[in-house]
């Protein structure tokens, strides 16, 4: 989407890549990553939404992905994506636990939480332990003050590029490219990862936020406060 934005280009260089990405998320499935798979797929919708991308195309690259999936992947990979075992599993089940106790940190330390890296104490382990939840890290290691920042950081993304798709406006390649990192990089770390695994979900905010327009009334209030200085 990115490079169509770019250099837009013949229908068939579009399908190509479209092509592409299907097979690139034919691959990630392959892998068994089921929460890097949701990212990737919600990465590529919201990208089309915002640029205005026809669902024909799109299917494309869906039927590419799903094909590689069913002609290549093994029984393994095949449970993995089994909603009724992946609700069975163990990494399922572990997931529960630690976003049960990042919960249950935040509730006895709102407001400052249990500062960096102190989940792991409250856990009980001696370890490198995080709640797999980006969110809910913040909300225990950092409380409601943390919690509210990362609010305003993140919740700007997503205010500014519903305030261009509002306008009628198509992102330039900077933008649908951060705009679609930013998407998969936080659906992924709703399951996978800690501050430190996820960082680049902090680069594609400030990327967005860099790339993506302000709104009118923004941009004439800094004209104004720009003339009477």
């Amino acid at each position: 989407f990115a490079l169509d934005q770019r250099d837009g280009g013949s229908r068939l260089l579009r399908c190509l890549r479209l092509g592409g990405v299907g097979l690139a998320l034919g691959f990630v499935l392959l892998t068994g990553a089921r929460s890097y798979a949701l990212a990737l797929v919600a990465a590529l919708a919201v990208q089309s939404l915002l640029c205005r991308r026809r669902l024909g195309l799109w299917l494309i690259g869906a039927a590419l992905a799903v094909g590689v999936y069913q002609n290549y992947a093994s029984d393994v990979v095949l449970d993995r994506f089994d909603p009724a075992q992946a609700l069975e599993s163990l990494a399922y089940r572990e997931r529960q636990l630690v976003w049960q106790s990042a919960w249950e940190a935040f509730v006895e330390h709102p407001v400052v939480g249990l500062g960096p890296g102190g989940f792991a104490s409250a856990f009980g382990s001696q370890q490198r332990v995080y709640p797999h939840n980006l969110p809910l890290e913040i909300a225990a290691e950092f409380g409601v003050i943390g919690s509210a920042f990362a609010l305003v950081l993140f919740g700007s993304v997503i205010v500014r590029a519903l305030g261009l798709w509002l306008r009628g406006r198509t992102p330039n390649a900077a933008a649908a490219f951060a705009c679609g990192l930013f998407v998969f990089g936080g659906v992924g770390a709703l399951a996978v990862g800690d501050l430190i695994r996820n960082h680049f979900v902090f680069f594609a905010t400030g990327a967005a936020l860099a790339a993506l327009p302000r709104s009118a009334a923004a941009q004439r209030s800094d004209l104004a406060h720009g003339g009477t200085s």
